[in-house]
């Protein structure tokens, strides 16, 4: 930079020093680059036995969607082949109601099972969705709809048994018997679903 003209000189302006190229470093890459009292935000891969529990826990929560958007839509086509079950007004709310409060049970068992809660999983089951006692609404219903909701309350009742017998860390045998017992589950509801509707 040459000197300076002599009006801004009398002026006062000051000297501007010619910028200087300098060398930045480029950042490192990986673990030691992650400031102080950051590295333990790095997340671990997960392990194969966990994705493949996440999974079976997706595909069953987009079956259980696919089961309530069919439970929840009314079929009013007239090409439905499903035996319509024409319930008394009461009957059919507190019905719905008892539908809905399975399907929150069954996500509650699938969440259980991701977190590893194998018992709480199963004590769920057995609590919520066995065979309960007194009077249900299996006496409004046709014998074959009887059939499919016993065989449901069975499976969630064989479910409990299963998780009851596991350790808390089953092997890859112990899930899948673990997971076949709940698919006897879901297969039960989505047999129900299949094959009858509400007027």
């Amino acid at each position: 930079m040459g000197p300076l003209p002599s009006a801004l000189r009398q002026a006062g302006a000051p000297r501007v020093a010619p910028p200087t190229a300098t060398l930045t470093k480029p950042p490192a890459k990986g673990p030691a680059s992650i400031p102080f009292g950051r590295k333990d935000m790095i997340r671990r891969k997960p392990h194969h036995k966990e994705k493949a529990a996440m999974r079976a826990s997706l595909s069953i929560r987009i079956g259980l969607t696919a089961l309530w958007l069919a439970a929840a839509s009314p079929a009013l086509a007239a090409d439905d082949g499903r035996t319509a079950i024409d319930l008394p007004p009461d009957v059919r709310v507190a019905f719905l109601e008892e539908m809905r409060t399975h399907m929150g049970s069954l996500d509650g068992v699938i969440q259980l099972l991701s977190s590893g809660d194998i018992k709480g999983a199963g004590t769920l089951a057995r609590k919520e969705m066995a065979i309960g006692r007194g009077k249900g609404f299996g006496r409004y219903m046709t014998p074959e709809f009887r059939e499919i909701g016993f065989g449901f309350h069975r499976a969630a009742d064989d479910f409990a048994r299963i998780a009851e017998r596991l350790p808390d860390k089953p092997d890859s045998a112990g899930w899948a018997e673990l997971m076949g017992g709940l698919a006897a589950i879901t297969t039960h509801c989505n047999a129900c679903h299949g094959a009858f509707r509400l007027k």
